[in-house]
């Protein structure tokens, strides 16, 4: 192993920067049980990302370096936050701080991803819309600031589309930092050669090969075990949710995740309900100039995502046609509230409230 900076300073010498759901608890656990590699137990501190100020968990940096007051002198540290990369902001902070910090950046095929962020914040409180399809349509005036859930710290996260457009994030990042500082990993490539893929990643971060040869899947979907658990859990007044959420982020400070501990007794591992063809489509032509930009900045194609999905841009009018149908068809919003009063919403889609 080389030499690494003195642990003192408490400014980490890599950085999991994202995407949301693309692997990166999985790949945070993997890593922080690497015996020459410190990570904090809290979880995505999003100390850098001061534009999305709800998202921080730290807000100073005497407590910031705390979370790193355990490392070895001679053991590599890091921090995962996957909304750094979303952040205008982070990246230059972070180098600023530390300017040899390395990045890694795990991305997925974006409907897939996108579908799974709506299904978390469904569980979380975060999302009052049940079906993504209504939610995907709702992005402009949410962004105007309608028809927002009573709990979303920061309704940016629910511009799915924004989220995950990877190009503007992409070239942010490597405007920013030197090449030979980032690594991009595609989600489908490492869970289907998870030990390559890790080998790959401690020789970039220059670390000593532990052998690992088991890689569980963390964070995968999850459904309520039974209809009440979610009614309860999201019964919660706003009023009570914002003092949960400060008690939820002193007990994070000090390595307790309540949340964590009630989801996984009230939940159990369920399948998610896949996407009507016509919105997948129309979804693929939504990210279609996308996914071809970031083919052009990696150099790479992205095959085993068009292996599933066509990203063409020639299914552009087909999306249109699609939103004209949809909008002259789409009944009225169907929102938590009134789903969980007469009993129709599916138990795969419940939220939990502010305790997520």
């Amino acid at each position: 192993m080389t030499a690494t900076r003195k642990a003192e300073s408490r400014i980490p010498d890599f950085f999991v920067v994202g995407a949301p759901k693309c692997g990166t608890t999985s790949l945070y656990s993997y890593l922080r049980k690497h015996p020459q590699i410190c990570m904090p137990t809290l979880k995505e501190p999003h100390f850098f990302s001061t534009d999305l100020p709800n998202l921080m968990q730290v807000s100073s940096m005497d407590s910031y370096r705390r979370l790193f007051a355990k490392a070895s002198q001679d053991c590599v540290i890091g921090e995962a936050s996957v909304w750094y990369s979303f952040s205008q902001v982070a990246v230059t902070r972070i180098l600023k701080a530390n300017p040899d910090a390395k990045f890694i950046l795990m991305l997925r095929n974006p409907i897939d991803a996108s579908t799974a962020l709506h299904s978390q914040f469904l569980r979380s409180g975060k999302e009052n819309v049940i079906d993504f399809e209504e939610a995907w349509h709702l992005q402009l005036e949410r962004r105007r600031g309608r028809s927002l859930p009573a709990y979303c710290p920061e309704s940016r996260c629910l511009q799915y589309r924004e989220v995950f457009s990877y190009a503007p994030q992409l070239r942010r990042l490597l405007n920013a930092a030197p090449r030979r500082q980032v690594k991009i990993y595609l989600f489908e490539e490492m869970f289907r050669e998870p030990r390559a893929f890790y080998v790959d990643l401690l020789t970039f971060l220059q670390v000593d090969d532990d052998h690992r040869q088991i890689f569980e899947v963390e964070n995968s979907n999850r459904e309520f075990r039974a209809r009440w658990i979610g009614e309860m859990l999201t019964g919660v007044p706003e009023s009570a949710r914002d003092k949960l959420y400060k008690i939820r982020t002193a007990m994070h400070a000090i390595g307790i995740r309540p949340a964590e501990l009630l989801l996984s007794a009230a939940t159990r591992p369920g399948r998610r309900r896949p996407l009507p063809q016509e919105f997948r489509r129309y979804l693929a032509a939504e990210f279609a100039s996308d996914v071809e930009k970031v083919e052009e900045i990696l150099g790479r194609s992205l095959t085993l995502w068009r292996e599933r999905d066509c990203f063409s841009l020639v299914s552009v009018e087909l999306a249109t046609q699609h939103v004209a149908v949809a909008d002259a068809a789409r009944p009225p919003q169907r929102h938590l509230e009134t789903c969980l009063e007469n009993g129709s919403m599916d138990r795969a889609n419940r939220p939990a409230g502010a305790l997520s």
